[in-house]
């Protein structure tokens, strides 16, 4: 055989191989060689996922395609069909626009064509899920709402590979305090981080007592001096006429809060004592209110509470919900350790264990409240770094494997820098992760970050997060509500100059002037952290 021709046969092989890959190019030598078309009748959200994505592209490449509704397309060269329209459905690719569809959306790649298409309906904002998740496998990042935390890499060819992905959450909410609604900054990292902040499908304000206004109602304030008797007619009657006027004003399904005041001052009549604990009585007033509304509203409210300080306990007697009741769990467990990490003797974490169990009894427990505020009761907490990646993925694991659908971490609002994503970012990225892949390891999600963030020096800045996240897994403080304990037992001297010598490392492999910001920004906050491990610990 003549050696050309093994020669042919391997350049034969590989444009196969190319073309089998290049199914459409987007961008060529800075040049836009696709157009990005949209419905008739694209709604709002659906014009922004098209303009984000038209953006970045920009971007990335300096090619400015065209955005076009359907009925304007020639029918010439590729197109990136955004959000759902006729001309999706002919290709065959649709998603149900319906809000029990929850968060579905679908990324797929053909002869000429990208699809982008998520389930909008309502709140939810599928199609910008679908558009970010493009982008971050392009090579795009989003880790902080300063531009500095956005990786947009240079790509002046933008060429796709054969796509098919379809995508739906572990958990059906998934509220981490970014918000995608009110904060410009802060919407493309809700997007791309795909959480779901609609605080009507799982609302859990302490509003009974607004519920059951001590003006209107005072008969129902006898005795309880922040919340109202549970028990008493009167109360359950005002929670059903608040409901009923919410459900008549309101379309679909319906979230309602009857989440007592925060407090543990509760009427302690006769009749409220005989119900049971401060958890079967809540239990028992929403059911009440519950079979009010079943007949009249069959399957549209959810009524909603929060089980935590003196309702963590199970029901006593055990109460079955019902159909409408759902109750959310606060994790009052030791946030240093996983759920189910062994303890001896007996801890916060084998009580948080017993109660979700307990609770799981009664038919209503489909939600968590998660806090990751640690200087809420603890300032030094402030300005020191918390990252238990695995701890928190561990977490997701065992509440997705027990039924748990909604998911609500609280976050910022008590460090003392304006920008809490370079103290705060990665504990929260990799739950972000986990919301959608409870499965996923934190060391896979933070290779990917780091590499984006970091380039070059993206070793040492993965051992600078490992250690600090394995300090708090060696640690022997125990975690306590809203707070970790001492942050000098966990990050004692010889932790803190391990950590201080990842990041001189980190910052001596590379010169890049992005990359050596992000790293400064890393360093200006462990050294804040290491000037406060020096203080005396205090609680609010």
């Amino acid at each position: 055989m003549p050696r050309y021709f093994g020669g042919f046969v391997w350049l034969i092989v590989w444009l196969m191989g190319t073309w089998a890959r290049a199914d459409i190019i987007l961008a060529r030598d800075g040049l836009a060689k696709a157009v990005i078309v949209i419905a008739n009748d694209a709604n709002g959200k659906v014009k922004e996922a098209a303009e984000d994505f038209r953006r970045i592209i920009e971007q990335m490449s300096g090619a400015s395609l065209p955005i076009v509704a359907e009925g304007n397309f020639t029918g010439e060269g590729s197109i990136v069909l955004i959000g759902s329209s006729a001309l999706a459905g002919r290709k065959g690719i649709t998603v149900t626009q319906d809000k029990e569809d929850h968060d579905h959306y679908i990324i797929k790649s053909g002869k000429n064509f990208l699809a982008l298409i998520g389930n909008d309906d309502g709140q939810l904002t599928g199609t910008s899920y679908a558009v970010y998740d493009l982008l971050q496998r392009l090579g795009c990042g989003w880790y902080g709402v300063d531009s500095k935390w956005v990786v947009i890499p240079g790509k002046k060819t933008i060429r796709l590979p054969k796509l098919d992905i379809d995508k739906r959450p572990a958990f059906y909410w998934r509220e981490m305090g970014v918000d995608k609604g009110l904060d410009p900054a802060e919407r493309p990292l809700a997007y791309a981080w795909r959480l779901d902040n609609n605080d009507t499908i799982f609302p859990c304000a302490h509003n009974l007592g607004a519920v059951v206004s001590k003006e209107k109602y005072p008969r129902a304030w006898t005795q309880g001096k922040y919340n109202p008797c549970l028990t008493d007619p009167v109360s359950i009657k005002a929670a059903v006429e608040y409901a009923r006027q919410r459900l008549d004003n309101e379309k679909g399904i319906v979230g309602l809060s009857f989440t007592a005041v925060d407090s543990d001052s509760f009427c302690e009549c006769p009749t409220c004592v005989v119900a049971g604990n401060i958890s079967a009585r809540m239990l028992k007033f929403a059911n009440a209110v519950a079979r009010e509304l079943r007949n009249d509203y069959p399957g549209r409210f959810r009524l909603n509470f929060l089980a935590y300080w003196v309702s963590h306990a199970p029901p006593e007697p055990m109460v079955k919900a019902e159909p409408g009741v759902q109750v959310m769990i606060v994790n009052q467990g030791d946030h240093l350790k996983p759920l189910e990490y062994p303890e001896i003797p007996e801890g916060r974490n084998t009580r948080e264990l017993r109660n979700f169990a307990g609770w799981q009894h009664t038919g209503g427990l489909v939600g968590v409240y998660e806090w990751w505020i640690p200087s809420a009761n603890q300032p030094p907490w402030q300005s020191i770094p918390w990252y238990s990646g695995e701890t928190a993925l561990k977490n997701l694991r065992f509440w997705h494997n027990n039924g748990i659908r909604y998911i609500d971490y609280e976050t910022y609002g008590f460090e003392k820098k304006p920008d809490p994503y370079p103290l705060r970012w990665p504990l929260h990225y990799v739950g972000a992760r986990g919301l959608w892949n409870p499965k996923v390891t934190a060391r896979q999600v933070m290779s990917e970050a780091c590499r984006k963030l970091y380039g070059p020096a993206a070793a040492p800045m993965m051992k600078f997060y490992q250690t600090i996240e394995q300090a708090a897994m060696d640690a022997t403080v125990k975690g306590v509500n809203w707070g970790l304990g001492d942050p000098r037992k966990i990050y004692p001297p010889a932790v803190q100059v391990k950590a201080s010598e990842y990041l001189q490392q980190a910052l001596n492999k590379t010169d890049d002037p992005a990359i050596l910001d992000r790293i400064r920004d890393e360093i200006a906050m462990w050294d804040e952290a290491v000037k406060a491990l020096t203080e005396p610990v205090t609680s609010n």
